[in-house]
This record gives C-alpha cells, structure tokens and sequence, in this order.
C-alpha cells in the first residue's frame, strides 16, 4: 500500500520507482513528493466537504462550501495563519487590516446564536488569531518565532551576548530609570530606535540568507534595546509600536 501510495506521488510530479535501481529524486522534486506522499484530507464537520490540504492552508476558518466556521488547525503557522509570507520583513499596515478583519468575522459576539460547537470554534479561532497577530506584530517576537520555526530556539535566560555590550545596556538602563526630564527620556529613545533599525535590518539579512545561527546572534542585542524601548516608552506614556 505504501509503495503504491508512494509510486503514485512520484508519477504525479513526473518521477518513477525504479526496485533494481532504487529511488533517485531530484532536491527540488522532493517538496512536491513531500506534499503528494499519501496526503490525508479534512473534511468539513458540518457538511462533510473534502478540505484539501492546499485550500485549508488558505482558509483555515471557514469551508469553502457552506461557510461553517472550522476549528483550529493546530499544524499551520502563525505566518500561515494570517496569510503572510515566513519572511521577517512584514507589511504591518496589511498585517493589522487583515487582522480586524478576521475578528470582524470570527468574533464570538457574531456566534451567539449559534450551536455550542460553532462558538467553541469561534471563540479558539479568535484566540488563535490574536496570538499570531501578537506574534507577528512586534519585530523581536516575530524574529523569536522565526527562529524557533528554524529549529534555533532562544531559551529564557539565554544571554550569550558580549560582557562589554552587558555593562553598556546596565548603564543606559540605571540613566534611564534615574532621569525625569522628558526631552532627556525622548533623546535616549531617539538613539536606541535607531540602533533598533539598524538590528532589525541586519536581522532580515541574516533571515533571507538563512544564517539562523548569526540572526539568533542579532536577536540576542535587540532583545535588550527592545526592553530599553519599552522603558522609554512607559516613561514618555507612549505605545510600543
């Protein structure tokens, strides 16, 4: 069965299944084998409709045929999700449009009248569109996500950064925590968002280029100018971006 399944996969992408020579694929084949390869289907649970693979991806809300709300697909990414590429460069201003206006439609204010199947849907598609949005939102959590979807988590805890680098972010934290002078705070919030730029524009580099070890490097600094960020931030009264 599963050397038929796996014969007809390889047809299907224009390879064959030699027993005396064994299997020979080509790299860039392997992804189609990949998706091919004895592929199972969702099925709608209020109409039965065949969810491929492909179309729930997609659409991982509601089904295609009668538009029943689904529930959550634990196997798709944050970036899936909200129909995003997995790169570290977002469009925000499409990121957060998209956002309202799948809350607009998977509220649970909107199925109260429903069964208590769809509002249970309802009510954990929401909670997983708020996290990705949350994820994906802010640079430094959308890079943590990144790496950990590479297989190069960041533990907490971790600080591998140089001890110099330590004892700069430990002075610029007690200046901050001691000024009161507002135009002073507005100041050292200049200089950090631009060493914040320059980071994250280092970062999409590395990310682009796949060198996850040298971007978890990168993410080490900006978590700490991050956190600078937000106490310039709660001390001017403004929102983190």
């Amino acid at each position: 069965m599963v050397q038929k399944c796996l014969t007809s996969s390889l047809n299907g992408v224009g390879l064959t299944l030699d027993r005396s020579q064994g299997l020979s694929i080509r790299a860039s084949s392997i992804w189609m084998v990949q998706r091919r390869l004895c592929s199972t289907s969702s099925r709608c649970w209020n109409c039965n409709a065949v969810l491929s693979n492909d179309q729930f991806q997609k659409s991982p809300f509601f089904c295609f045929s009668c538009h029943g709300i689904q529930p959550v697909d634990e196997n798709i990414s944050h970036f899936q999700r909200m129909e995003c590429k997995t790169n570290y460069d977002l469009d925000v201003s499409r990121l957060q449009k998209f956002f309202r206006e799948l809350q607009s439609k998977l509220h649970p204010d909107r199925f109260s009248q429903k069964s208590e199947r769809e509002q249970s849907f309802s009510a954990g598609q929401s909670s997983a569109v708020n996290k990705a949005y949350r994820t994906l939102l802010r640079p430094l959590s959308r890079g943590l996500y990144m790496l950990e979807l590479a297989g190069y988590p960041v533990e907490e805890g971790d600080s591998d950064v140089d001890p110099s680098f330590l004892m700069e972010i430990m002075e610029l934290n007690e200046k901050l925590s001691e000024l009161n002078d507002l135009d002073e705070i507005k100041k050292i919030g200049d200089v950090n968002a631009e060493k914040l730029k320059g980071l994250m524009k280092e970062l999409s580099i590395e990310f682009e280029s796949k060198n996850y070890e040298k971007a978890r490097e990168v993410l080490m600094r900006l978590k700490y100018y991050a956190n600078i960020d937000d106490k310039v931030r709660d001390k001017l009264g403004t929102s983190t971006v």
